[in-house]
């Protein structure tokens, strides 16, 4: 059970764009101008913990971001696109001990001993281009956040957060 609700919290971290942190790599040895045709690593696909729905969403928001840049899906591609998404919940405890302050005296005194407690998802969302030829990696584009679960329109701010990893490929 907890599976399933930490694969639907995985990629609810892509509809999080506001804390979104990207970085990118590359082979610098490798040549992009002759990346001109792309396909999805199947088996890599297969094994996203998420919801036929939301999978959906992320490679057609893939598909229309490399497509914008002139890289357009095939049958015989030039590439393949791998994704894996990664979670971890973060739990911060707050032990507000109350101070006071007064021109006559200062006092310390935990009078509501209460912990309070939150919790945060951060979560990752890795893009792996890899050389359909040579079989070996040549880009990889990281986008990690924090998970928000208020997300109401999942299309839009999918797309945004993929473009903002996908901006940083080397064309």
């Amino acid at each position: 059970m907890y599976k399933n609700i930490f694969a639907f919290l995985l990629l609810t971290f892509i509809l999080s764009c506001g804390n979104v942190k990207v970085f990118s790599d590359f082979d610098k040895s490798a040549n992009f101008n002759k990346y001109q045709t792309f396909s999805f690593f199947d088996k890599g696909i297969e094994n996203l913990k998420i919801s036929d729905i939301e999978k959906g969403r992320l490679l057609n928001s893939i598909t229309k971001n490399l497509d914008s840049i002139g890289i357009k899906k095939s049958q015989n591609p030039d590439f393949l696109v791998n994704i894996k998404l990664d979670a971890s919940k973060e739990i911060y405890i707050n032990n507000p001990y109350h101070y006071y302050y007064s021109p006559y005296y200062y006092y310390w005194s935990p009078i509501y001993p209460v912990n309070f407690y939150s919790t945060r998802i951060n979560g990752e969302l890795i893009i792996d281009i890899i050389d359909n030829y040579s079989k070996k990696l040549v880009w990889q584009g990281i986008g990690s956040g924090h998970i928000s679960m208020r997300a109401k329109n999942r299309e839009k701010l999918i797309d945004e957060f993929v473009s903002k990893i996908l901006k940083n490929y080397p064309n």
